[in-house]
């Protein structure tokens, strides 16, 4: 039996535009056939077994799709299809990538590779057309500071195209940017920077100010100090023709004009004046460079120079805008005596003759005076000898003067002999035993030795401290000697009084019960010894300043009353006491009632104060119960479960507790009268 060939035709189109891509292709034999597909010149890109996907390239030489089918039985039957692939047309935008916004410039695109029998089809954003259509050209405006954007797709005559875009860029100068100081100073020269993303070439100027170092985008500016405000200007100038101007103010500050005057040929040694004018709107800062400043107040400066050559300078700053300005005077400074005194300034009373010294030189003259000794030697050599006197405030002087270069040195020096100067406290008191720190001063550094009573053995140093421990008077006296030897002896005196004892007694009529509010009078009697003054304190103020005191209280309640005694030498003891002030209890129970609603005693009730619980009972005659309360502010109408009660005489328990905590029973008879 002779079995059909399998059909192994293909199915899909055999002519076609290049760079296709997903074209399908099938066959119609049944699924169970082994079939196999193969591609010249392209590629597959899905494989349904029935059918592919074939992505075309541009135009080749050959492009073919081969199969090749196996049925069930084995038998075979291949097929190919030859594909023609059509050219697309060529297609480039040409025109500008870029224009000036605020010109509205017209532009026109065309394409390069025009074909007359071509379809042109155009697109836009952003931009205005001004004619397009199926022309080979493009006329629009920019529509938007935004980038625009065109295509074009072009169509040949066989119905294959191919698309093209472009973006217009349009140039506004907003990017621009000027980094630099806006706020300066006068006379000062600050640089700026011009940045930008696009490629400007810039032209600045300057008004109120001195262009400096220019460059295309970096410059510097020294700032005029004629005007309060300066302004840069700049001119842009992009590759496209397309121009701008932006000018920025510039704030300008006043700097501060340092003058400065003083004397700039000086003599070593000496102190000498410089100064500035003053403002409270500057901050000075002044330096000395071969000399030491020893007073600066603001705008002035006291210096004393000790080199051969240097200089003082100053910075002047406003507070408020931080500008300054700087100016300094260089000083000769000429050779001076050296102002040293070699010699003893403290020395023993029984070792008064001193030798004093200065640097010696050829060159100066000397001359020595003293105030509180003598001078036993020249008085004009660089060394003299001076017997003190006990005089306090003993100074001794030197002038000595340069014979060349005319510069002189005067000094004196302080001269004591070695003594105690003080001794704290010269005259010291305790209130009962205590210990007390004393304090030594002398007039130069010494060994400290201490006496009590006379004691043997001393306490030693500047300050001791010592406890008195009986009442009395005690005689203290140090000894001082200086590392020279020197001595000195100085005396004080301690007394140590007694402290009083403060105690007093809290009575009134009902001692020992308390007193009651506003009834009684409490006599607060002083037993305190030792003491002279006295002062009573209740309620947190003083109250009186008698020895003894008495007062009525207002208010129930618990107070501390304290008493302070005081000695003749101010020594002083207190002490409290709590007073408890109460108030009688009493509770009114009448014996009859009228409740009749007129008003005029219709109700059962005890009044009374300083009731602080109450729990009434009240029975008829037969013991029942027909009124209970726990009110302290009762009142019984006279009904029973709603119901008025009979006529009669009633039995009534009343316990409570007052606000002293004191328990109260009472019972009675109550009638009640219709």
């Amino acid at each position: 039996e002779l079995i059909e060939l399998p059909d192994a035709s293909i199915l899909g189109p055999d002519s076609l535009c290049e760079e296709t891509n997903n074209v399908v292709y099938s066959n119609n034999s049944p699924t169970s056939f082994n079939k196999n597909w193969r591609i010249y010149d392209g590629t597959i890109t899905t494989n349904n077994h029935d059918s592919i996907n074939v992505n075309w390239p541009d135009k080749g030489t050959e492009h073919r799709i081969y199969l090749k089918i196996t049925d069930v039985y084995g038998c075979e039957n291949e097929f190919t299809k030859r594909v023609a692939l059509i050219e697309r047309p060529r297609v480039e935008i040409a025109g500008k990538d870029s224009t000036c916004f605020l010109r509205q410039e017209t532009l026109l695109f065309t394409n390069s590779y025009h074909r007359p029998s071509y379809s042109n089809n155009w697109s836009t954003i952003g931009v205005n057309r001004i004619s397009a259509g199926n022309s080979d050209t493009l006329a629009c405006i920019i529509s938007d500071r935004a980038k625009a954007f065109i295509k074009l797709e072009v169509v040949n005559n066989k119905g294959c195209s191919r698309v093209d875009t472009g973006s217009i860029y349009p140039i506004n100068f907003q990017p621009i940017d000027l980094e630099g100081n806006k706020n300066v100073c006068s006379g000062t020269t600050h640089q700026y920077e011009l940045n930008s993303s696009l490629p400007y070439t810039y032209d600045v100027s300057v008004i109120g100010g001195r262009l400096k170092q220019y460059k295309n985008d970096s410059f510097s500016v020294t700032w005029f100090d004629e005007n309060d405000a300066g302004w840069i200007s700049v001119d842009v100038i992009s590759t496209l023709t397309c121009d701008s101007q932006f000018v920025i103010p510039v704030q300008i500050n006043k700097a501060p004009i340092a003058t400065l005057s003083g004397r700039d040929l000086v003599c070593r040694y000496s102190n000498v004046e410089y100064k500035t004018s003053w403002s409270s709107d500057l901050i000075y800062d002044w330096k000395a460079y071969g000399g030491e400043i020893l007073k600066s107040d603001s705008n002035y400066v006291s210096t004393k120079w000790n080199a051969d050559t240097g200089y003082i300078a100053f910075t002047a700053t406003n507070k408020y805008t931080n500008c300054k300005d700087s100016n300094k005077i260089g000083v000769t400074i000429k050779n001076a005596p050296n102002p040293i005194i070699n010699g003893d300034t403290i020395y023993c009373n029984d070792d008064n003759l001193i030798t004093y010294t200065a640097v010696a030189d050829k060159q100066v003259r000397y001359l020595w005076r003293t105030e509180g000794g003598q001078l036993n030697s020249d008085s004009t050599k660089n060394s003299t000898q001076v017997l003190w006197n006990n005089e306090l405030n003993k100074v001794l002087f030197l002038f000595m003067k340069d014979t060349l270069t005319g510069c002189d040195t005067s000094l004196e020096k302080a001269i004591n002999s070695f003594k105690i100067k003080s001794i704290i406290p010269p005259l010291g008191y305790l209130c009962g035993p205590d210990t007390l720190t004393m304090r030594v001063f002398t007039n130069d550094s010494a060994n400290n030795y201490w006496f009590v009573n006379g004691q043997a053995d001393p306490l030693i140093g500047n300050r001791i401290t010592y406890k008195f421990e009986e009442i009395g008077k005690y005689d203290v006296k140090v000894k001082s000697i200086s590392k020279e030897g020197c001595e000195d002896e100085a005396y004080a005196t301690v007394n140590v009084y007694p402290i009083p004892n403060a105690d007093f007694t809290a009575k009134s009529v009902r001692w020992p019960e308390p007193a009651w509010e506003k009834e009684d009078t409490v006599w607060f009697t002083n037993h305190s010894k030792n003491s002279k003054f006295y002062t009573w304190k209740a309620f947190g103020e003083i109250k009186d300043s008698t020895k003894n005191w008495q007062s009525i209280f207002d208010t129930i309640g618990e107070y501390e009353v304290t008493l302070i005694a005081s000695s003749a030498r101010g020594c002083k003891d207190s002490i409290t006491r709590l007073i408890t002030i109460e108030a009688p209890t009493a509770i009114y129970v009448p014996n009859s009632f009228t409740p009749n609603n007129d008003g005029i005693n219709d109700f059962f009730e005890a009044p009374g104060y300083h009731m602080d619980s109450v729990h009434l009972q009240v029975f008829n005659r037969w013991g029942e119960r027909v009124f209970e309360t726990t009110e302290v502010d009762f009142k019984w109408d006279a009904t029973f479960r709603g119901e008025p009660v009979p006529v009669g005489v009633y039995v009534w328990v009343l316990n409570g507790r007052d606000v002293f905590k004191k328990q109260i029973t009472m019972a009675g008879n109550v009638t009640v009268i219709r």
